[in-house]
């Protein structure tokens, strides 16, 4: 029913009857990180890790790639974006693995075990990529590079901002100059702090024998300071190698629009709802892929902008757009208008049984009448479906914190969200 807190609560509970018991302690791990409590869920799941070490690195060892995924999305929904890409990228780098082991067992597969098993094994790593776990860790990891991209300042340093010492009078100078001191002693003080606990750790773990060895980027920091400059970039060769080895999906088309579109390339991103339209059974209605389509051909129909700064502006060749008015109405319909079309699937399901379908018709509208923000979202907000999974409450209010909704309304929301407790 959208209740994450009680749902947790409810598996804690059961938990402590039978303390011994590894599938329910999982399960209440799982329900505690989609209910936001990081720490709590990282408390229970190392009663059954090994403690010589980090229980997380413990996890990334033995490849429990259902904790990486649940904490991955929990810390990107919870703002830590840096540690979210190191454990999805943890996923991606055990399909590496899994993949590079497949020649040690050959030999072994020919001598203990049966042709047919042999066969499928082979079959299997044919279309590894396309298991869940990949396809949700990527698209994971592409969230978090656009929430980079368009929330950049975000991500900076404060302390790395020269202020504008020319519009200052002396005294302000000099006040802003010892305060830029104090930050860069401070800073100075916790990088050597860290240093020395790097080498306590490296000498520890060389005088007692450690089943993991220290990782010397827990947090994910250096890499994401890394891809920080360049998140689109790193997103798009991150799209360009799961299309070689997975199956395309109307996600994966939805990840490769979102990406494109702020890369400024729309012939790619207006291409990739196009395959997404010929994916999906209800064609250009599914939620993913109306508002994304009917917002680039408005764009392109209308010669206006869209609501999302983030889109980069059409370009000025006669024949990209020629192509790209091309394939919008084929998507669309040869007389397709974007105004009408809005409105007829706002009707249909702005108040539907889907909250996915609800999402889909409001970010069209959004497209078009940019001024309809407030009521928009109160209608999709009313009469929540009770028999909906909890991705979607999570997804509701993820849309809504990235579309720009008022604080109240955000709280509401989050209150509807905790509307019927078990009790």
């Amino acid at each position: 029913m959208g209740s994450l807190s009680a749902a947790s609560d409810s598996l804690e509970s059961g938990r402590k009857l039978d303390l011994a018991d590894k599938w329910i302690n999982s399960k209440s791990v799982k329900f505690l990180l989609r209910a936001g409590r990081i720490a709590e869920a990282e408390e229970v799941v190392s009663l059954f890790t090994k403690h010589e070490g980090d229980s997380r690195m413990y996890l990334m060892d033995m490849q429990a790639m259902w904790f990486e995924v649940e904490a991955g999305n929990a810390c990107r929904r919870s703002g830590n974006v840096a540690l979210a890409m190191k454990l999805f990228k943890g996923v991606q780098k055990h399909f590496d693995d899994i993949q590079d082991d497949e020649l040690d067992f050959h030999m072994y597969c020919l001598r203990k075990g049966t042709l047919r098993a042999y066969v499928s094994v082979l079959r299997l790593e044919d279309t590894i990529r396309s298991h869940p776990y990949f396809v949700t860790a990527a698209s994971g990891a592409v969230k978090c590079y656009l929430q980079m991209c368009d929330n950049s300042v975000m991500f900076i340093d404060p302390s790395t901002i020269e202020p504008d010492y020319s519009q200052m009078t002396g005294a302000e100078k000099k006040k802003a100059k010892a305060k830029a001191r104090k930050l860069q002693a401070k800073k100075l003080e916790e990088e050597t702090a860290q240093l020395a606990l790097t080498e306590a750790n490296k000498k520890d773990s060389s005088s007692k024998k450690k089943d993991i060895p220290p990782d010397e980027d827990p947090l994910g920091e250096k890499a994401f300071q890394i891809e920080l400059g360049s998140p689109l970039e790193f997103a798009h060769i991150l799209l360009q190698k799961v299309l070689k080895v997975t199956p395309p999906s109307i996600r994966l088309c939805a990840d490769i629009f979102d990406v494109q579109v702020r890369r400024g390339k729309h012939l790619q991103a207006i291409k990739a709802m196009r395959t997404a339209c010929h994916l999906s059974a209800q064609g250009y209605e599914h939620p993913l892929v109306f508002p994304r389509l009917v917002g680039l051909a408005h764009m392109i129909l209308k010669s206006s902008s869209v609501l999302w700064s983030c889109w980069k502006p059409l370009s000025d060749n006669e024949a990209v757009l020629s192509v790209l008015k091309s394939i919008a109405e084929e998507c669309l319909g040869v007389e397709c208008d974007t105004n009408a079309l809005v409105k007829a699937y706002a009707k249909d399901h702005l108040q539907g049984p889907s909250i996915a379908y609800r999402m889909g018709a409001c970010m069209a509208l959004l497209v078009v009448d940019p001024a309809s923000r407030p009521s928009c979202f109160i209608t999709v907000v009313e009469n929540l479906p009770s028999d909906e999974c909890f991705v979607r409450f999570q997804e509701l209010l993820e849309f809504a914190q990235a579309y720009g909704f008022p604080q109240e309304q955000l709280k509401e929301l989050a209150v509807a969200m905790e509307r019927q407790p078990i009790q």
